[in-house]
């Protein structure tokens, strides 16, 4: 509903700060790693939760040799044991990116549904599975028990 992000204080209302830097942004993933507000769009944004600036432990483009070509979002992601599983698409097809919360890096080789057949679409976690929505199909991935026990909703 707005090109910003907005802070409000919880028991007054009161603004904190605003945010213009993430204009591309559709989807607020949450908090992760208590400091950042995780923001999906076109890209990934990590913000640092009390001043609304990008994070400075974070890298500004987290793909190997910090190509700014990278995939497109495609989809919400959802936010699961430490972890940002984000849906992407480009031209050579769909995949599932996976980034520490913590530190923005790549966790491990990407999801990739073009072996599926599958396109990226908005993701949900339950407590023993990752679940990806497409336009036909829902698709379940199981969660390595690591994550079953650290999972943040």
């Amino acid at each position: 509903d707005s090109d910003r992000i907005f802070a409000l204080h919880a028991d007054t209302g009161v603004l904190i700060w605003e945010s213009e830097l993430a204009r591309d942004a559709n989807q607020i993933l949450g908090v992760g790693d208590g400091d950042h507000l995780i923001l999906s769009g076109r890209r990934l944004w990590w913000l640092d939760v009390w001043t609304g600036q990008p994070s400075d432990r974070v890298p500004v483009n987290p793909f190997p040799g910090g190509s700014l070509s990278g995939p497109n979002g495609k989809g919400r992601g959802v936010l699961s044991g430490g972890n940002v599983y984000w849906p992407t698409h480009d031209a050579d097809g769909d995949q599932i990116f996976v980034f520490r919360q913590s530190t923005g890096w790549m966790e491990r080789q990407p999801i990739d549904l073009r072996v599926r057949r599958a396109e990226a679409g908005n993701m949900v976690v339950t407590p023993t599975h990752l679940l990806l929505a497409t336009p036909d199909e829902l698709i379940a991935f199981e969660l390595a028990e690591q994550e079953h026990n650290s999972r943040s909703p």
